[in-house]
């Protein structure tokens, strides 16, 4: 049995995700059938001298040092067999990074668009008075949680595999704070009629456009550098 020491019950198919079959050619290790372990639809090729997977008593033994081979950690501590996913960290970050997503860059990249329609208007002389209450409302919300703890919280457990963390994804502030300033140039103009007030708004938006796309192209980066490191953790 001291063979055995190094297998454990591959929950009939490598937790849920993989599966075996009997190998096409009858190979045997000490009289027992040498099993086949596919996983997403790859066959996990044995890399060791060790126990090959095998049949005993009707029941696949998957031998520990497999589940290495398929993105998680598998060690043997006494007579408990700790097993973790390598790949979780990662794709947690993805979930975060979706979250970012979808509650920051294209909540900003609608504030942004917003201020083509506010300007449209005031060429029209169609009241603003209420756009810009709304955005105002939005941008305020969006740097509100920004500042949060949990956001800083969220965003500092990304692990993405860079050396770098890019400054660019954490210009939320910046960019509220540029199109906050935007609102409170149109504003004085539509107290003063002064066009140097809607030049300094544009000059505003501008800046805030330009941190938005650096802040898109760094999300990319992330998501790119995330999807690799799972890439190369699946066999």
């Amino acid at each position: 049995m001291n063979k055995l020491k190094v297998l454990v019950i591959g929950l009939l198919a490598v937790l849920l995700l993989a599966s075996s079959t009997a190998d096409g050619q009858g190979k045997q290790f000490d009289g027992l059938s040498i099993m086949k372990i596919v996983w997403g639809g790859k066959e996990i090729k044995q890399t060791t001298a060790d126990v090959p997977p095998v049949i005993i008593n009707n029941r696949t033994m998957v031998p520990i040092y497999l589940f290495n081979q398929v993105g998680l950690h598998a060690v043997k501590k006494g007579n408990v067999v700790e097993i973790s996913d390598r790949r979780a960290p990662y794709i947690e970050s993805l979930e975060m990074l979706h979250l970012f997503n979808k509650g920051v860059f294209q909540s900003l990249s609608r504030a942004d668009r917003s201020f083509a329609e506010i300007y449209t208007k005031l060429l029209i002389n169609d009241p603003v008075a209420k756009d810009i209450k709304n955005l105002k409302h939005l941008i305020g919300g969006i740097k509100a949680e920004s500042d949060s703890k949990s956001f800083g919280e969220m965003m500092g457990r990304l692990k993405t595999g860079l050396s770098d963390r890019p400054s660019a994804i954490y210009y939320t502030g910046d960019i509220c704070d540029r199109y906050l300033d935007a609102l409170g140039f149109i504003e004085h103009y539509m107290d003063n009629k002064d066009v140097r007030s809607l030049e300094r708004s544009f000059t505003e938006q501008n800046k805030a456009q330009e941190l938005l796309s650096n802040m898109e192209s760094e999300f990319n980066r992330l998501v790119s550098s995330v999807s690799i490191q799972l890439h190369q953790l699946h066999p």
